[in-house]
């Protein structure tokens, strides 16, 4: 996405909604510093969605960065309804 930004291909200034999964995995990965780029470009102004399918200290990192409250959805294992 940055590389398609810097080639004016594509703009996100005007992004309504904001979807991230796998966040935790985006980080593992070494997306991180990427990540961090693509927020502070987007507007502050969005809905965000954010799925992890652990909650651990990068996935508070992004939701501090977002500066978002979720609603945490916690799922158990061995849960059934």
């Amino acid at each position: 996405m940055l590389d398609l930004i810097d080639h004016n291909a594509l703009s996100i200034s005007r992004i309504k909604h904001l979807v991230v999964d796998e966040a935790d995995k985006m980080f593992q990965l070494g997306f991180g510093e990427e990540m961090n780029k693509l927020f502070a470009m987007m507007p502050f102004a969005k809905q965000t969605t954010l799925f992890s399918a652990t909650l651990n200290d990068k996935v508070a990192e992004i939701k501090e960065r977002l500066s978002i409250n979720p609603t945490i959805i916690e799922i158990k294992r061995g849960s059934r309804n």
